[in-house]
């Protein structure tokens, strides 16, 4: 069976002008956010936001924090959060950083935050892990760590992008279909914004528990976008299955 490799365009698509401005327009939160975010971050000290797009996140939470720091790894989204903190005079400090190989002189954040499940962009496994050691690296002892990924269970994801392709597969091999089509890795999808596409991936709940633990967190809460949104906040293990974003409230040990 032919695998068709993640495309590496998560930068070219994010750069994108357009692109660029609808997440500059976006300003308020996700399903879901709110609650974790409001509930569960140490407010009144230091915050760091990893991927901040145009900073949206930093900004709805500016007047909570008595610092606030924030980076990107496309140049134009953070050029469009400087804007709009300059417009709001939010006195947040963007600047452009790679979480893979973050080494900032301060290591003793509050909090640090990762939404819209942007660690999806971290194709590597490897690199993946090495995200959260930085991020882990750059807590303080007691330090929270909210993050979303996006779910490997989401039912309209899995038919697209790895039963279609693969039932496909089949009939070409049984000769009912001629040409043999292009089947995605497990776990990589594309989506689709501002009428284009990206490539990227979803997470294993399961998976993502274990690299947490290895790296040295404890994990708090957690719960899916789904539930939040219908206000259901208390965990139960069926959120392990919750379509579309998880939501992961962690903490370096005291």
């Amino acid at each position: 069976m032919p695998v068709v490799p993640t495309a590496k365009k998560a930068g070219s698509f994010f750069a994108d002008e357009d692109v660029v401005d609808a997440y500059a327009r976006t300003t308020t939160f996700r399903p879901g956010e709110a609650h974790v975010l409001l509930t569960y971050l140490v407010q009144g000290g230091s915050l760091l936001e990893v991927g901040c797009g145009a900073g949206r996140v930093s900004l709805l939470l500016a007047e909570r924090f008595a610092e606030i720091r924030a980076f990107d790894i496309i140049p134009e989204m953070v050029t469009a959060a400087r804007a709009r903190a300059a417009a709001l005079h939010a006195p947040i400090h963007f600047f452009e950083d790679d979480i893979t190989t973050l080494s900032l002189a301060k290591t003793d954040f509050d909090n640090i935050v990762f939404m819209h499940s942007g660690i999806e962009g971290i194709d590597d496994d490897a690199q993946r892990e090495n995200a959260l050691r930085r991020v882990f690296a750059h807590l303080r002892p007691g330090g929270r760590f909210i993050f979303t990924t996006k779910s490997v269970f989401t039912g309209p994801l899995l038919y697209e992008y790895a039963l279609k392709p693969r039932l496909k597969w089949v009939l070409h091999r049984l000769g009912a279909i001629a040409t043999e089509p292009q089947v995605p890795r497990l776990g990589r999808v594309v989506l689709h914004e501002e009428g284009r596409s990206v490539s990227t991936r979803t997470s294993n709940p399961f998976t993502m528990k274990r690299i947490l633990r290895r790296v040295g967190f404890e994990l708090l809460y957690f719960n899916g976008e789904t539930r939040l949104a219908r206000e259901i906040t208390g965990e139960n293990f069926r959120a392990n299955f919750c379509w579309w974003d998880h939501f992961f409230v962690c903490q370096k040990p005291r």
